[in-house]
């Protein structure tokens, strides 16, 4: 298992003579998940897509290290992301999905196994644009796991989930949380307990 810190610097962002948030400073290291937290508009998606170099800060450096040894390329792949944003593609199935994003037999088994855990098993031959926004949900935390990714980066994750997908939800990520680097942006208590560091924009 690769083991993957995020170091962020005196990051700030801002659109035209707004600024969203600045002189952010954290560390993110496995073991010790980490919260952002804040009102609507703070900024969390922003601050969680420049940590995962999805999006560029206006000012400041987000640095990777790969087991101690910093790196400059190719991190994406370490990363499993949940998030509003993403879109799934409608016209495949949910194990379509799977078989896009990873041709690997053990992976695809896994994700058979997550489609059973998250109660989608049932649907694997369904068109995801038949799909509900909770089920949709589900689909996407299992996409994020699906190659064991030493880093989740998830936004939210376990909105538009019934009492039964938050609870799988939380009882797989108990189980993995100590072995990956993982940052939430959330507002909701039960995703930040899963955290032991925090930071809080637009306090």
């Amino acid at each position: 298992m690769h083991s993957i810190s995020i170091q962020a610097h005196n990051i700030s962002k801002n659109y035209g003579r707004r600024t969203v948030f600045s002189g952010i400073t954290l560390e993110a290291t496995p073991s010790h998940a980490f919260a952002i937290r804040g009102p609507n508009g703070a900024g969390k998606s922003t601050l969680l897509e420049i940590l995962g170099g999805i999006r560029r800060p206006s000012s400041g450096i987000v640095q990777y290290h790969q087991n101690g040894v910093y790196i400059t390329s190719d991190f994406a792949r370490f990363f499993g992301f949940v998030s509003p944003r993403l879109r799934l593609y409608d016209e495949l199935t949910a194990m379509e999905t799977i078989t896009f994003i990873s041709t690997d037999a053990d992976t695809q088994e896994k994700g058979a196994h997550l489609l059973e855990l998250f109660g989608l098993h049932m649907y694997h031959d369904l068109q995801i644009g038949h799909f509900s926004t909770g089920m949709i949900q589900r689909l996407k935390i299992i996409t994020a796991l699906l190659n064991d990714p030493p880093v989740l980066l998830l936004d939210e994750p376990t909105s538009n989930l019934d009492d039964e997908g938050k609870k799988a939800f939380f009882v797989l990520m108990k189980s993995i949380i100590r072995q990956k680097t993982t940052i939430i942006a959330t507002n909701d208590p039960d995703e930040a307990s899963l955290c032991s560091r925090e930071v809080l924009l637009g306090a």
